[in-house]
């Protein structure tokens, strides 16, 4: 297992979420077309696959938090967990609107079309989910909280910057 955990973990909901309206929008055309409901049936999957990839990563990064906390301030680290917060929950509120877009009806093609909107809005949340993670090791320097101290190390950083 990677150490930490939490980097090789958190690529997987942004990029499923990324991928979310195309399945959305590919499921919401193959059930207009007369279709059958499995492609919207793969867009249930990937919102499913979100949530618990979103969770996962979520349960890492508080794991490795009181580590990196050391590094960076405390409210960026906070503002990157409600951020994640945001996109796994918004993921989960959408997967209960995917399945029961299962069904047959007026109301199910409309929550359809509530869901496809909703992960285009999903998107955004991981975009910002992502940037503010990024910032955080990119920025302000989290991952050195991982770096073995050698010496000198505190020097070089510092003429890095």
């Amino acid at each position: 297992m990677p150490d930490p955990l939490h980097p090789a973990i958190v690529h997987f909901p942004i990029v499923l979420a990324c991928l979310s309206p195309v399945v959305a929008l590919w499921g919401l055309l193959s059930l207009r077309r007369g279709g059958g409901g499995a492609v919207w049936r793969a867009a249930v999957v990937v919102l499913t696959l979100v949530v618990l990839t979103g969770w996962v990563s979520m349960r890492t990064g508080r794991a490795q938090e009181e580590r990196v906390e050391h590094v960076v301030p405390e409210r960026l680290i906070h503002e990157h967990e409600e951020a994640a917060e945001r996109l796994v929950y918004g993921a989960l509120a959408l997967l209960i609107l995917a399945l029961a877009g299962c069904r047959r009806g007026a109301t199910a093609r409309a929550l359809r079309v509530v869901v496809l909107a909703g992960t285009v809005a999903l998107v955004l949340a991981a975009i910002d989910t992502g940037r503010r993670g990024g910032a955080l090791v990119y920025e302000h320097g989290a991952a050195s909280a991982y770096v073995p101290a050698t010496p000198g190390a505190e020097r070089e950083r510092g003429l890095r910057r």
